[in-house]
């Protein structure tokens, strides 16, 4: 009889490592394991880690040696970003880190974990745990990653060193990956990329326009049976334009919800970062979404602190994001990634100045978020239901929109998983909006 096993996964950073988890899962229960949540009991632990800023590789040697902690005799596997590069030397010399794989040799990184699992227990190193493991919840939402790869080289990032070039998927193997998680009970499928705008341009066979493939994806994904939404996630500005938002909006089954990296509202700024948009570009995008898509929610990620950013050019970024009205936004501060241009920069920026940048943008992103949300107070949205909290009596899903609802729903009246409910949204909260279900009301239309 196979020997099985537990592994637990956690995953920091991007959509696309979120998709790349979710292979390395399936790899893992094909070979007969069981998943379990982080936070449980595990014969095997993996990380899969982000390098974008020098927080995120902080936060990943810590949450190394917090799942080391768990069990002494688990094998601790680290994947990711910060193993392809300069972290991957540190982390094998950690002493808790038993297997290294990064971006590129990540596939092979079940069959080393199970290869040591297996070495332990013959030993008499490891006794595999006893017991039923915790259920995971059934997954509703899943990332489809569709492309991988960057190959614009912005003055502060790694991420192209790391993932390395553009490689789209095959347009047909994506379909089909697509009808498999909707027939596994998949209800919402996010589009996942390092450079989703650019999926398809590497192919050789391709023909017409760059964002072709994509609009075309987004329409046939669209009319796959009980796929009830296709979300896409992050688009680089200098990727996407209106023939994309035409096409959203022309499919029902799209969100309206777009992740548009801003990273500063500045354009000397922007110039020095490599960018390749200026803000009046940027600004003709959204125009062109929200005349296509209504009231979307608009997202964007913001730097603060890049070298040579000054108060006056930081303003300007403060100024841009409150005139276009995000719905969210992701602060970070600069911080240099040897290997790139700006890390051979003056990093010219104090911390307590970088802080207060941060400190002033994300007051801003709260504010705008908040208003975001009172204007949908008393819509009834249809959510789309993820979890259900038994202590509390709480079932909790997103809208269309991205906005995070929780309603309290009596056992008898509980919608399934995965279930399209209307809910009455009733009251604003720090991270979403509090709903009432609403059966039988009609659901809002923007």
């Amino acid at each position: 009889m196979a020997m099985s096993f537990r592994v637990a996964l956690t995953t920091l950073g991007c959509k696309v490592n979120q998709a790349d988890s979710d292979l390395l899962a399936a790899a893992f229960e094909s070979a007969g394991c069981r998943l379990v949540e982080p936070d449980q009991p595990a014969d095997a632990y993996v990380v899969n880690t982000c390098t974008v800023t020098l927080v995120a590789d902080r936060k990943a040697r810590k949450l190394v040696r917090q799942v080391a902690a768990r069990n002494e005799s688990a094998v601790v596997a680290v994947t990711g970003c910060y193993a392809e590069g300069l972290g991957r030397a540190v982390l094998e010399a950690m002493p808790e880190v038993d297997v290294v794989r990064g971006t590129h040799d990540r596939a092979s990184l079940p069959e080393a974990v199970l290869l040591e699992l297996r070495k332990r227990v013959a030993l008499g190193l490891l006794r595999p745990l006893d017991g039923a493991p915790a259920t995971l919840e059934q997954r509703v939402r899943a990332m489809l990653k569709i492309q991988d790869g960057c190959r614009q080289y912005c003055a502060y990032c790694i991420v192209p060193s790391v993932r390395g070039p553009l490689t789209s998927r095959r347009h047909d193997d994506v379909l089909a990956e697509a009808r498999d998680r909707v027939r596994g009970g998949v209800r919402e499928l996010v589009l996942a990329g390092i450079r989703l705008g650019a999926f398809g341009v590497d192919w050789p066979d391709r023909r017409g326009s760059r964002f072709a493939p994509l609009e075309r994806l987004v329409s046939e994904l669209g009319q796959i049976e009980n796929l009830a939404r296709v979300r896409i996630s992050s688009v680089l500005p200098l990727d996407c334009g209106a023939n994309l938002f035409a096409t959203m909006a022309a499919t029902p089954a799209v969100c309206t919800h777009l992740h548009l990296p801003l990273q500063a509202g500045d354009d000397t700024t922007l110039r020095r970062m490599g960018r390749g948009y200026t803000t009046r570009r940027f600004r003709a995008l959204v125009d062109a979404a929200r005349a296509h898509l209504g009231d979307l929610a608009l997202a964007t990620d913001v730097m603060v602190g890049f070298p040579g950013e000054t108060r006056r050019q930081f303003e300007h970024t403060l100024a841009f994001c409150e005139a276009v009205g995000f719905a969210d936004m992701h602060v970070f501060s600069y911080s240099p990634r040897p290997g790139t241009r700006a890390a051979e920069w003056p990093d010219d920026v104090p911390p307590a100045e970088k802080a207060a940048r941060s400190g002033a943008l994300c007051d801003l992103r709260d504010d705008l978020r908040r208003r975001y949300y009172e204007r949908r107070l008393g819509r009834t949205d249809e959510v789309l239901v993820e979890s259900h909290d038994e202590a509390t009596d709480e079932v909790e899903g997103l809208t269309r929109e991205y906005v995070r609802v929780r309603a309290r729903v009596s056992l008898a009246a509980r919608p399934a998983l995965g279930s399209l409910v209307p809910m009455r949204l009733v009251a604003v909260e720090a991270d979403g909006m509090t709903g009432e279900l609403a059966v039988g009301q009609v659901v809002a239309n923007d």
